[in-house]
């Protein structure tokens, strides 16, 4: 401990020393031509680093301006991509979603625009707001960032709040990360399929209604493929007040082609394409009679709430008849819809 305070000590005084060897170190006396040269020297010096000075701020003054821009560009971007997301939103679930997207290939393709045929949805959606003059990068970005919002159900008003929050790279990030953990879409809707076609066949069992009939007319009644046929009905409650009981007319049965046959049990496990995983530990955990009547009430609840949309998207075309401004509409739309997601 005392040898290194004596270093320290002798340490301190060589630096004393040396601080005071240049202080003590005589100015070279130069002639008045001589001492004038090394004021206009320091003059140059002086008016040199000004001028790099000011360079520099001038180039910060202009990133400063290109910062800002890119903010205001990013909010617009954001907001241009909230506002696809809730049309993509919208359409995901609805009964017309693979017409809409072929016919917004077919519309690409017109506008001499290629995509690949196994370009997801929501990258179609951003191609078609978006143009041909966005980069396919871009493209594929912008509709990582759409479906990852659906995956995780941001509300179509927060999506542009929740970007700016999340950020867009890890965004990216943990989508990518998503894919590669889990199946493609199309192996998703193969497995929501088979849980269907399983209900299917429970139901079976005990159907809702039955009637008998010749092998002849059933015949008429089926699809060739695999039997499956529809039946066209209405039903009523009773006008009796005291009676709770309800009518089921069914006025036609048909029978239904392959593409008809696919188009049925898609629809139904489109339904359950987030909760599939759920499903399948129910058909291994629980009993058939609990979790087929479990999914059946979830089947019929989607159903509702799709008719329950589909009725108030044709509300809001027929009012939006009744409105001059088109923009005047919107803003009624929009707030009825904020007031909803209260």
């Amino acid at each position: 401990m005392h040898k290194f305070i004596n270093m320290a000590s002798v340490m301190k005084t060589k630096s004393a020393q040396k601080n005071s060897n240049i202080g003590a170190t005589s100015v070279v006396v130069l002639s008045a031509e001589r001492e004038q040269q090394l004021a206009h020297w320091k003059q140059r010096e002086a008016a040199d680093e000004a001028l790099i000075r000011d360079w520099g701020q001038r180039l910060g003054q202009a990133r400063n301006k290109v910062i800002k821009l890119n903010q205001q560009y990013r909010d617009l971007l954001y907001k241009f991509l909230q506002d696809a997301y809730a049309v993509y939103k919208d359409i995901d679930k609805h009964e017309l979603a693979d017409t809409f997207f072929a016919q917004v290939r077919g519309e690409l393709l017109k506008q001499g625009i290629k995509i690949q045929s196994n370009t997801p949805d929501a990258s179609l959606i951003v191609r078609l707001v978006f143009g041909a003059n966005a980069s396919a990068k871009s493209v594929s970005e912008y509709g990582k960032v759409i479906q990852a919002a659906v995956d995780r159900g941001v509300k179509s008003d927060k999506f542009a709040e929740w970007l700016k929050q999340e950020t867009l790279t890890k965004v990216l990030a943990d989508q990518r990360a998503v894919e590669q953990e889990t199946e493609t879409p199309k192996d998703r809707l193969y497995r929501a399929r088979r849980v269907i076609l399983r209900l299917l066949d429970i139901r079976e069992a005990k159907p809702i209604i039955t009637h008998s009939t010749t092998a002849h007319v059933a015949e008429q009644y089926l699809g060739r493929h695999y039997g499956l046929c529809v039946a066209i009905g209405h039903a009523s409650r009773r006008m009796d007040r005291e009676n709770f009981h309800a009518d089921v007319n069914l006025s036609m049965v048909l029978p239904v082609s392959l593409d008809f046959e696919i188009y049925i049990v898609d629809k139904l496990a489109r339904y359950i394409l987030k909760d599939v995983d759920l499903y399948e530990s129910k058909i291994d955990s629980l009993s058939e009679s609990v979790w087929a009547d479990d999914l059946y009430e979830k089947l019929i609840a989607a159903g509702d709430e799709e008719i329950d949309a589909n009725n108030q998207y044709w509300s809001n075309r027929q009012q939006a008849q009744l409105y001059e401004d088109q923009q005047e509409f919107a803003r009624v739309v929009k707030k009825k819809k904020k007031n909803k997601n209260k």
